[in-house]
């Protein structure tokens, strides 16, 4: 699995394996810098590397030393040459004795940049905690103007590690080679323009090390696909539960529709629609695997409330008084796991004491603005660091929350999943109904809320990404279709 970490987690992890592993600092140069080359492709050449004075910089020297092994044509550009720190002061050293082309004249920077074919940025790490001053502006303007090709050494200098703010002014990668951990900053749709593509690397560190420092995890393929809960071969309908779907209105009807769809595609062995009378006649036949239930009918939906395995409530229910009556109508009279999504988070927003009826059994799944009306904090505030403010609502209201967008946040209060997977392939109306069927179906068929969002969000953007390679647009019907075929891929 790849860890997330900020700028504290990367000093905790650096001290305690020089000082509690007693793993030299030099020693962990040199794994970050082996590891760091063997990214590179190898019919790449001539390459420039800018380095500075602190650790990254000697990251950069100690990378020098690698291509010069793998007989690469290499220079290099020393941003200063005082006050080094003193590991990067070592392969300072052994560069210069091995004779390796070295320049400092800023003067000489832009002719240096242009005559070679990769420029590779080790001038700051995340260790910068101030504005760029000269001549480190000066440096950075000519690796973006002039640099063919920039691969930045763990993290494009000037990018805040923690919230992948600039420091005015930040090196523009082709490619971020990070160490350990993916920086939290990275998160930060701001700092998106600055990173290229993202490889992490270890550095000789074991699992375990890092798990001490970092609770935050991007997950993949592989960490979904561990999740499986196998199928026997004797199951039946009644093993894989009943979800009840809790959506649409006469505007909306399409919300419940591919809600509940998306239920049936993802496993579920009973999905019933329950909708408002008005309703039932245009949904009653929505699917053929679908059961309908009119929520006037009280008895009716009393019995589905006692029975079922998960409820999704909200999809296109429209954000009104009885959206919000019927909230708590369910809440009052049934306990199984729900899904809350769409108007059933803006009614929440609305009086949010029925959120402590929810405690331990729900997961919210609110866009930007969903989650903004429903927390009190302003889009601005949480884009500045989503996790902390996912965190601190999943604490505060003792609920998992999946907060929506690119690099999706799914959160139990402790443990923080990040999912990567889905593009703007998918930018239109439906997605999140899809997202919360999927989830809803997930948590009966025995999956627990929290890993059932996880699964949810992987895979509805995993799908997604593999119809965007031959469609320009995807739509919640090609999600909803390819479903049963993409969760065999991921996880059998």
């Amino acid at each position: 699995m790849i860890y997330i970490g900020d700028n504290k987690t990367t000093g905790e992890i650096d001290s305690y394996s020089i000082n509690t592993l007693n793993i030299p600092g030099i020693v962990l140069m040199e794994n970050a810098a082996r590891n760091f080359t063997g990214t590179i492709d190898t019919n790449l050449d001539n390459f420039l590397i800018v380095c500075g004075k602190g650790n990254n910089g000697g990251d950069g020297y100690a990378v020098a030393r690698q291509l010069v092994s793998l007989n690469k044509r290499v220079s290099v550009f020393s941003c200063e040459t005082s006050d080094m720190s003193r590991d990067c002061q070592i392969n300072y050293d052994i560069c210069r004795n091995l004779g390796i082309p070295m320049e400092n004249d800023i003067s000489a920077l832009e002719e240096l940049i242009i005559s070679h074919d990769v420029v590779i940025d080790a001038v700051f790490g995340t260790g910068l905690d101030k504005p760029l001053a000269a001549p480190y502006d000066k440096i950075i303007n000519n690796i973006n103007q002039y640099g063919k090709y920039i691969i930045s050494v763990d993290i494009p200098s000037g990018i805040n590690g923690s919230t992948g703010e600039t420091a005015g002014i930040a090196v523009k990668a082709d490619r971020t080679v990070s160490f350990v951990t993916y920086k939290q900053g990275f998160l930060n749709y701001s700092a998106a323009e600055f990173l290229g593509k993202i490889k992490v690397v270890n550095i000789g560190l074991p699992e375990h090390v890092i798990k001490k420092f970092s609770n935050t995890v991007l997950m993949d393929k592989k960490y979904i696909s561990s999740l499986l809960i196998p199928r026997l071969k004797y199951s039946h309908k009644g093993n894989f539960g009943h979800t009840l779907i809790i959506a649409g209105s006469p505007e909306f009807t399409g919300a419940a529709v591919i809600s509940a769809n998306a239920a049936v595609k993802t496993g579920s062995g009973l999905v019933t629609l329950a909708v408002f009378h008005e309703c039932l006649n245009m949904l009653s036949s929505c699917s053929p695997e679908v059961m309908t239930a009119d929520l006037s009918d009280k008895n009716r939906l009393l019995d589905l409330l006692k029975k079922v395995n998960s409820i999704a409530f909200g999809p296109g229910l429209g954000n009104n008084p009885r959206t919000l009556e019927l909230l708590k109508f369910v809440l009052e009279n049934s306990d199984a796991p729900m899904v809350i999504d769409a108007d059933g988070i803006n009614v929440l927003a609305e009086e949010p004491a029925l959120l402590e009826k929810l405690k331990n059994r729900c997961i919210l799944t609110p866009h930007l603005g969903e989650f903004s009306r429903i927390s009190g904090l302003s889009i601005e505030e949480i884009s500045k660091d989503r996790i902390k403010a996912a965190k601190d609502f999943s604490k505060k209201y003792s609920v998992i929350l999946l907060l929506k967008g690119y690099n999706t946040i799914i959160t139990n209060e402790c443990d923080v999943y990040v999912n990567t997977t889905g593009n703007s392939s998918m930018a239109n109306g439906g997605m999140g109904d899809t997202l919360t069927g999927i989830t809803a179906s997930l948590i009966s068929q025995k999956y627990t809320i929290f890993a059932s969002g996880k699964i949810g969000s992987f895979l509805h953007g995993y799908i997604g990404e593999k119809l965007s390679k031959r469609s320009f647009a995807i739509t919640a019907e090609d999600i909803i279709r390819n479903i049963p075929f993409y969760q065999k891929k991921l996880f059998l």
